[in-house]
C-alpha cells in the first residue's frame, strides 16, 4: 500500500504552512508519477501549477505543461476522440 503525502500537504495548506504543504505535494507528485497514477497526478499538477504561478514561473510552466499532457492522455484513454 502506498500512502500519498498529499493529504498531509492539504492539512499544512489549511494552516497556512505553505512551504511544508508544497514539500508534501512535491513528494506526492514524485510518487504518483513513478507509479503512473494519472488521475491523482492530474489533480496534483493543477494544484502545483496554481501555487507556483505566484512564486516560481519555471515550476509553474513545468506543472502546467504536465497538466496539459495528462489531460490529453486521460481524454484519449476515455475515448474522447471527437475532441481532436
Amino acid at each position: 500500500m502506498i500512502l500519498s503525502p498529499e493529504p498531509l500537504g492539504d492539512c499544512f495548506l489549511q494552516q497556512y504552512k505553505h512551504d511544508e504543504a508544497f514539500d508534501r505535494f512535491e513528494q506526492a507528485y514524485e510518487i504518483e508519477q513513478k507509479h503512473s497514477f494519472l488521475p491523482q497526478e492530474h489533480q496534483l499538477t493543477l494544484k502545483l501549477a496554481e501555487f507556483y504561478e505566484k512564486v516560481d514561473l519555471t515550476k509553474h510552466t513545468k506543472y502546467s505543461t504536465r497538466f496539459y499532457q495528462i489531460s490529453v492522455q486521460l481524454r484519449h484513454n476515455r475515448g474522447d476522440e471527437h475532441m481532436k
